[in-house]
């Protein structure tokens, strides 16, 4: 009965809802252009002096936000036909899955960290304990760093000028692939 409930309020939901002007593509479209600007924000949080373990963890999120609504994109280009790829989301897609393994790896290192500040065996050598967080905070350094010049090729361009390139890329590759489609249909006849 509970689940009866949640579809029925889902439906009365659903009927409210309106797509914009250009209909479902655009509404995509528009969708990858808010995530990415979420993305943006925080690339310049993270910049901003030394971001904490909590900031990149939150920027890791919409970056993997990013990664996802690219591919999904991408693939929408032209339904069920992988080949007829925009490039250019598959590329974002790439890229922000790379940056993503690396804040994800920063963000292991944060937790471990954590650890081994709070392990009471490793307190009493301290010599041992004192090396390891050195070493883990030269890495956790490192791979800051790496993300941050990994998100500047993601996020570089206003959020604008993105969504211009990703039209004109999502136009280029529907216009190949329905000339392929019709010097299909013309051998066929």
């Amino acid at each position: 009965a509970a689940i009866e409930a949640d579809l029925l309020a889902l439906r009365m939901r659903i009927t409210g809802w309106s797509l914009p002007a250009d209909g479902v593509e655009g509404g995509l479209e528009e969708g990858l252009l808010g995530i990415y600007r979420r993305g943006r924000a925080g690339h310049r949080r993270a910049g901003r002096g030394k971001a904490d373990g909590l900031t990149l963890h939150r920027w890791r999120k919409h970056v993997k936000e990013l990664r996802y609504a690219a591919e999904v994109l991408d693939l929408r280009t032209s339904p069920g036909k992988r080949a007829a790829s925009s490039g250019r989301l598959a590329k974002l897609a790439r890229r922000a899955d790379e940056l993503a393994e690396t804040l994800g790896e920063e963000h292991d290192l944060a937790v471990l960290e954590e650890l081994v500040r709070a392990d009471t065996g490793l307190r009493r050598r301290k010599g041992s304990r004192r090396a390891l967080l050195r070493a883990i905070a030269r890495r956790r350094a490192r791979l800051r760093e790496r993300a941050l010049g990994e998100g500047e090729r993601i996020y570089g361009l206003a959020p604008g000028r993105m969504a211009r390139r990703i039209a004109r890329a999502r136009a280029r590759a529907r216009a190949r692939a329905h000339t392929r489609a019709r010097a299909r249909r013309l051998e066929s006849v």
